[in-house]
């Protein structure tokens, strides 16, 4: 269900936010960096770090979500995901990218 003005209804907001805790172990790396639309990072899908792109942001408060569209994945898996599942793009994350794709 879209909403028009990105908001997400409170019962789409407990549903979202049960079921994207972290399930990597990111060894301390900090999760939920602010990033501006049209930026590059990493997401956690399916058990692993994938390169992502911003396209938008919703939410208020400790809630907040980013629509992220996957790179190299079809544009029907871009998803609303919590702050809590995307990292910034450094030496420390690239690291546990290459460690989690093998």
């Amino acid at each position: 269900k879209k909403h028009d003005d990105d908001s997400a209804t409170p019962s789409e907001q407990a549903a979202t936010t049960r079921s994207q805790v972290s399930q990597l172990d990111m060894q301390g790396i900090p999760s939920g960096v602010e990033f501006l639309p049209g930026s590059t990072l990493f997401a956690e899908r399916k058990g692993g770090l994938h390169l992502a792109k911003m396209v938008k942001k919703r939410g208020k408060g400790d809630y907040m979500e980013y629509f992220v569209s996957f790179n190299g994945l079809k544009e029907s898996e871009s998803t609303w995901i919590s702050t809590a599942l995307v990292y910034e793009i450094n030496p420390q994350t690239k690291r546990m990218f290459r460690q989690l794709s093998k």
